[in-house]
């Protein structure tokens, strides 16, 4: 959610800064007073273009920043494209006066994209134009798949491995068309072949070698060290057994039972001691022969690698492309037949996989019908309808075998048009709304805003919008702005925006209003006087009341 917005030298705003809290957000204020700049500035963090024009006269640069706190999985999926290191994330977008912008996540320069695909799941902003993702078919089919999540698992992943083997047998199929028989380039793999597995390389050999060479380069070294190890022991070991011997004599005596039994055991340690050392390097196979052999041995590796990659897990793949590809020159023939005949019968798997999908797709879409219609009832579009409009594929795809885009009508006798057709006004913001209710969830977004949606309705229409905004925000946390006392009043959070004259500068503020100045607020609306009557003090009192 949209945990805090700071907005400097942005249009007529000097210096802003709001903490929002979860729930409904009701945005109030005279037309002009800057409501809607906010929404601009926020448009920004989403992603939109920014503009020359949006610099405060005077200044040389807009500065606008969100800080959100993020789901686990709003997290995660950031991650993919920028690193955090907590779960919060801070948009900036900074504006100069030539119109050159600057986006910031977390304090550390990004890209246009990078924020869209960022903001895509958290912030969403809906306004009687509304060009957001519910106008783009191409997010139905996965608002379909998130609403049917449950039903739709088995069908879909069993779908989904079939066209993944589909894909990998034609490219497998075209790799094989695209061979070329060519003997000397044949017999140049089969020496490939055989120059690795004459060499028979084992994992980690060429360390071991390394590690040998090394000690035989050190043979005299070793060598010194160990005959002085052994003739220092030879010399000490006649007084370290004669100590010994003088504490076994005292062993029955308890105050030096525990010395003698140590004494006895380091005289044995170290005896075992001499022993390892000596047999280690007895194993040291040590010949000018030897080293020769290591040396060449390590050539011949190195070569290897050189040639086919930088370690030995590189040289067996290389190896085992090599010899696939030449068995598929030697047996081309066989090996396209063979292909062709798993490619079909993995094509009649994967059409019956599509269809059952599909199914699956349309007794979820039926509900999804269901529950979007009850939305529209609530919101009194009882002559709207709404559909789901499936469209065969050319081909299997990674989606299935059909795509599907949301169809409505808003009046009796108007056919079903696509979603993104249908005409702007009053009644196709209740229609967004309606779908927002639902597809938000769907989608995650943990920040709605609703920018004067309610524009054009009145009365139960309006009290049915801002319920339905009111349900929404139970889920996620939602800002609203509003000019209809039925809305504001059903709000968990209000804020008042104003704007201030002085003799050379004009600002906006924002004031977040206690209980009193709240119901003052709903008054003004109420009556449309500056200073509000008794009943309408009243009246608003009563609407509070019932929220």
């Amino acid at each position: 959610m949209l945990e805090q917005l700071t907005i400097k030298n942005f249009a007529i705003i000097d210096d802003l800064t709001i903490s929002f809290n979860d729930g409904l957000n009701i945005f109030t204020g005279e037309t002009g007073a800057g409501k809607s700049i906010i929404i601009d500035a926020l448009g920004l963090l989403t992603g939109e273009r920014a503009s020359a024009s949006y610099v405060r006269v005077g200044t040389k640069k807009a500065f606008v920043e969100g800080v959100f706190s993020l789901t686990e999985e709003q997290f995660n999926k950031v991650n993919e494209l920028v690193y955090l290191d907590e779960q919060t994330l801070i948009v900036t977008k900074e504006v100069d006066e030539l119109g050159k912008s600057k986006n910031l996540i977390n304090g550390r320069i990004t890209t246009l994209s990078n924020i869209k695909k960022i903001m895509h799941d958290i912030l969403d902003i809906h306004s009687q134009n509304d060009n957001q993702y519910l106008l783009d078919h191409k997010y139905h089919l996965s608002l379909l798949d998130s609403y049917g999540k449950v039903e739709l698992c088995e069908v879909k992943e069993n779908y989904s491995v079939l066209y993944k083997k589909y894909i990998d047998l034609l490219k497998e199929k075209a790799n094989l068309e695209e061979l070329t028989i060519d003997e000397e380039e044949m017999e140049y793999l089969r020496f490939q072949i055989k120059e690795i597995e004459d060499l028979d390389i084992k994992e980690n050999e060429l360390e071991e070698l390394e590690n040998e060479k090394r000690r035989l380069s050190q043979f005299e070294k070793i060598s010194d060290r160990v005959k002085t190890f052994t003739n220092e022991y030879d010399k000490l070991s006649s007084s370290l057994y004669t100590m010994k011997k003088a504490l076994d004599n005292l062993a029955n005596d308890e105050d030096f039972a525990a010395s003698s039994e140590k004494m006895n055991d380091i005289y044995y340690e170290i005896d075992e001691l001499v022993d390892e050392v000596k047999s280690i390097y007895e194993s040291i196979d040590y010949s000018e022969a030897r080293m020769e052999e290591v040396q060449s041995r390590i050539y011949k590796i190195q070569r290897i690698y050189k040639k086919h990659g930088p370690n030995y897990e590189d040289v067996i793949n290389s190896y085992n492309e090599i010899k696939e590809k030449l068995d598929n020159m030697e047996n081309i023939d066989f090996k396209l037949a063979k292909v062709n005949e798993e490619i079909n019968k993995t094509y009649v798997k994967l059409l019956k996989a599509g269809n059952d999908l599909h199914k699956e797709r349309v007794n979820v879409g039926n509900k999804l019908k269901a529950n979007i219609i009850k939305e529209l009832r609530d919101l009194y579009l009882e002559k709207a309808q709404f559909d789901l409009v499936y469209v065969d594929l050319d081909k299997p795809s990674k989606i299935g075998l059909k795509d599907v885009s949301f169809y409505v009508s808003m009046n009796p006798g108007q056919p079903l048009q696509p979603l993104a057709k249908i005409a702007s006004g009053g009644e196709v913001s209740r229609l967004m709304l309606g779908l927002k209710v639902i597809c938000n969830k769907l989608f995650g977004i943990s920040c709605t805003i609703f920018d004067e949606v309610d524009t054009g309705v009145s009365g139960k229409v309006a009290r049915a919008m801002g319920l339905k905004m009111q349900e929404l925000s139970k889920n996620m946390q939602v800002i609203a702005i509003t000019h209809l006392a039925q809305v504001a009043s059903l709000g968990k959070n209000h804020y008042h925006v104003e704007k201030l004259f002085s003799e050379n500068s004009t600002k906006t503020v924002v004031t977040y209003l206690d209980e009193t100045r709240r119901i003052n607020e709903v008054a003004k609306m109420i009556s449309g006087e500056e200073k509000p009557s008794i009943n309408a003090i009243n009246n608003a009192k009563e609407l509070l009341n019932d929220c």
